[in-house]
């Protein structure tokens, strides 16, 4: 296989969306997206290995630092409720907010733009921001994609 230079995708994400429409700030560290699956072993007692692998479990995840860590954008990443938010203040509580829809763009191969889309996204990872004289102020987020019964899928990739 010959290697073509054009399809070696360099560059930073260009725009972080959630919910999808709503830019959520500057990015640092890279936007890292994963797809995780589970699989079981069939086995049987006569045969000194694995006869197949059956799909039990698929997930999709993106990971990133917001460097733009306004207590608006805290909120919109955070998936914590339209209540919540009051002027300048973000109050944590037990309420959760409703599944949204996530967006990623990017470059492409050939000079293209790639998106990643999430019809139905939760944040699920956990959060914690360090403040200090010689680093900058990131919120770490992970957005999960859900099953999107309308669309038929976790996510969709494309340039």
């Amino acid at each position: 296989m010959a290697l073509t230079k054009d399809n070696i995708i360099v560059g930073a994400a260009t725009a972080v969306e959630f919910p999808s429409g709503t830019n959520i700030g500057g990015t640092k560290g890279g936007v890292v997206f994963t797809l995780e699956q589970n699989l079981f072993d069939k086995m049987g007692d006569q045969i000194k290995g694995k006869l197949d692998r059956v799909l039990v479990d698929r997930s999709v995840r993106v990971k990133t630092e917001l460097l733009e860590s306004t207590v608006v954008n805290l909120h919109k990443a955070s998936n914590l409720g339209a209540a919540q938010l009051s002027g300048s203040s973000l109050s944590i509580t037990d309420t959760e907010g409703a599944l949204q829809s996530f967006k990623m763009t990017g470059p492409a191969a050939n000079g293209g733009t790639r998106t990643i889309i999430f019809d139905s996204a939760r944040h699920v990872g956990n959060t914690e921001f360090t403040f200090g004289r010689d680093v900058d102020v990131r919120f770490p987020i992970e957005i999960e994609g859900m099953w999107d019964t309308t669309n038929s899928r976790f996510a969709l990739i494309g340039n």
